[in-house]
């Protein structure tokens, strides 16, 4: 049994689609264990995004994710990690394939 976290970003919540998401996720056998609605700030997210804070994107990035809520899970179950990965699909927006939640 392994957890993984996800994080619902502005977009999805804006776009009211996290029950669709929550409901993929559910549906492939994956338990959310914890849910939080945060607002971040900018302390917040130059930790979870340390590792990208030096870039010429991160000010846009760091804006975006301020503009509104984020979801916060941990998601539980077999193979949570890979599946999660798979589910989400790619990173970047345009190398996501048709069926994962970023490519639809």
């Amino acid at each position: 049994m392994e957890r993984t976290y996800v994080m619902l970003k502005p977009d999805a919540i804006l776009k009211k689609l996290a029950g669709r998401i929550i409901d993929r996720i559910e549906s492939k056998g994956y338990r959310i264990v914890d849910l939080k609605i945060m607002n971040l700030d900018k302390n917040i997210l130059r930790e979870h995004y340390a590792h990208v804070v030096e870039q010429p994107f991160y000010p846009s990035m760091e804006s975006y994710m301020m503009s509104g809520p984020v979801w916060a899970m941990i998601v539980e179950g077999d193979n949570a990690v890979q599946g999660i990965r798979m589910l989400m699909g790619a990173t970047k927006f345009e190398d996501a394939l048709p069926g994962t939640i970023r490519g639809d």
